[in-house]
């Protein structure tokens, strides 16, 4: 059996305008997929360190920006917390200023006055010791700790002298 083949140049210069063809195609879609202009070395070698440049730049950026919203996050929960024990601080300075009024308040009442103390002294004490962002307490005066704050204890609301004495301690 005899197997001869033929080269010839017109089907040589076909097939190398099919390759051509086929490499400009793929450069083509490659720019297309990535929706870059510059996409290798081929493309422009200066452009390319510039394009890479401007993409380390970018990324740079975007992580700055990431980092500042994480900062923003951490504030904004703080101020939250923050308001909420202004809060209880407010009504607890109210009630002992109720208590405070010698006289007028019988037993029973002052004793109201004591235990919704007592309940917002621990309501106090809660949000300040749970209050953390992102796994890190926010008022312990550790790293990555906005303020350090300690729990309110001394709130007395049994008595007149008592709820007075209070009432510069919750100022």
């Amino acid at each position: 059996m005899f197997l001869s083949m033929n080269n010839s140049s017109s089907m040589l210069s076909i097939t190398g305008s099919v390759n051509s063809a086929f490499a400009g195609m793929y450069k083509s879609l490659q720019k297309l997929s990535s929706g870059m202009k510059i996409n290798s070395a081929a493309d422009g070698p200066a452009q390319l360190i510039i394009s890479e440049q401007f993409r380390t730049q970018i990324a740079t950026l975007n992580q700055q920006i990431e980092n500042t919203s994480m900062q923003i996050g951490k504030y904004s929960t703080a101020s939250s917390t923050l308001s909420e024990m202004r809060s209880q601080l407010t009504e607890m300075r109210t009630l002992a200023i109720g208590a405070a009024n010698e006289g007028g308040n019988s037993e029973a009442a002052q004793q109201a006055y004591a235990d919704s103390a007592s309940l917002l002294e621990s309501n106090f004490n809660v949000t300040l010791n749970r209050a953390e962002y992102n796994g890190a307490v926010l008022f312990d005066g550790g790293e990555g700790s906005l303020a350090n704050l300690t729990d309110l204890s001394g709130v007395d609301l049994s008595s007149a002298d008592g709820a007075n004495l209070s009432i510069v301690l919750i100022d």
